[in-house]
């Protein structure tokens, strides 16, 4: 979606209030599929010279699967940002936010401060058991042995130590 920045460049210095929402497109993140929902951005922009000021907030919501059992997962995205868009003409950093003649274009920036917020991993809550390691089942739910579940990764190794300890 564009942002009108007329008001803002006949008025230089003058903080103009926006809302507007964006679609933020999927994307494959270390060949996981993460979705969002549309993102809803709020904030002030003002025009300087050829610069242009944006500051606001962005919400949103990313969804992916749990990284323990599958299972669909989301996590909410609230991002603070503060950022400048030059002319296109005048961009000598190839990474700046541009714009041409009187409109913003707000994709390239939702996108950005969504991917940089999402969470190392996604799950589906916060206390989420994971799968199975015998079986493959949702922990809660397998038919294993529950004495599989309670074991101690690095058992033999203990045992080995202890019984180093005792010659």
């Amino acid at each position: 979606m564009f942002l009108d920045i007329t008001r803002a460049i006949q008025s230089p210095g003058t903080e103009i209030p926006f809302t507007l929402s964006e679609e933020v497109a999927a994307q494959d993140i270390l060949g996981e599929q993460v979705t969002f929902d549309k993102a809803a951005i709020t904030g002030f922009v003002s025009a300087v010279g050829e610069k242009i000021f944006v500051r606001g907030r962005l919400s949103s919501k990313a969804h992916a699967l749990c990284a323990n059992c599958l299972a669909p997962a989301q996590a909410p995205i609230e991002v603070q940002f503060q950022e400048t868009f030059v002319h296109e003409a005048d961009d000598p950093d190839e990474e700046a936010f541009t714009y041409e003649g009187s409109k913003l274009e707000f994709a390239d920036l939702a996108l950005s401060l969504c991917v940089l917020a999402l969470p190392m991993r996604f799950l589906c809550r916060e206390d989420c058991p994971g799968l199975c390691g015998t079986c493959g089942k949702d922990s809660q739910f397998c038919t294993c042995q529950k004495e599989n579940h309670q074991r101690h990764p690095f058992e033999k190794l203990q045992q080995m130590l202890l019984k180093d300890e005792e010659v």
